[in-house]
């Protein structure tokens, strides 16, 4: 985590943030959100608010572009390889992977970006639209089934982040003794194992 124009991020409340997340300027983060790993979040224009138990995957870059702030409401999904600049998305949204949203754009709350679309400056979203393509034009609305669909997503989304958040906590003897490791242990000749108990 870096400050810019003495703006600390505030993250004390995520559930996760991976060790090599790059963490800039005005940030703050809601309860129990979750940030993988290679997530760049960069406010030094402007800032950057993230709701409760939303996630941010892998390799997703997040922007504050002059002028707009990047605002990410409760319960959002934003999947891998997302670029997001300067926009705003409410709650329960579904941002699918390799998507990118340029400044300006408002999702509103409910809405599903398919992956790789491409939604351009100044475009709103409405409530429970399904977006899809490059530039994104509205497809349908979502079905009831599909939100009980992608709240179950959610759920499981933050399963894995407490379980990520509990094994970088582990040492290298917590790791080595893992149950789930054990198999790959007996692989191992004694040399190779006393290597990996001296470090």
């Amino acid at each position: 985590c870096l400050p810019s124009k003495n703006k600390f991020p505030k993250l004390l409340e995520s559930e996760l943030v991976a060790p090599n997340c790059t963490i800039i300027g005005d940030i703050e983060t809601g309860k129990k959100s979750s940030f993988y790993f290679g997530v760049l979040l960069n406010a030094e224009n402007c800032k950057i608010r993230v709701g409760k138990k939303t996630i941010v995957q892998d390799n997703t870059i997040i922007l504050s572009s002059k002028g707009n702030d990047v605002i990410i409401g409760d319960n959002v999904t934003i999947g891998t390889n997302c670029y997001i600049d300067g926009a705003t998305i409410g709650n329960n949204a579904v941002i699918g992977n390799g998507s990118s949203i340029y400044s300006g754009a408002i999702i509103e709350s409910d809405s599903f970006i398919a992956p790789g679309s491409v939604i351009g400056s100044g475009v709103n979203v409405k409530k429970n639209q399904i977006w899809v393509g490059n530039p994104a034009k509205y497809l349908r609305d979502i079905l009831p089934e599909e939100k009980e669909n992608i709240a179950e997503n959610l759920s499981e989304l933050s399963e894995l982040s407490g379980i990520i958040v509990d094994e970088t906590e582990k040492t290298q003897q917590d790791l080595i003794s893992d149950e789930y490791l054990s198999g790959d242990m007996q692989l191992l000749d004694i040399q190779q194992k006393e290597y990996l108990y001296k470090n």
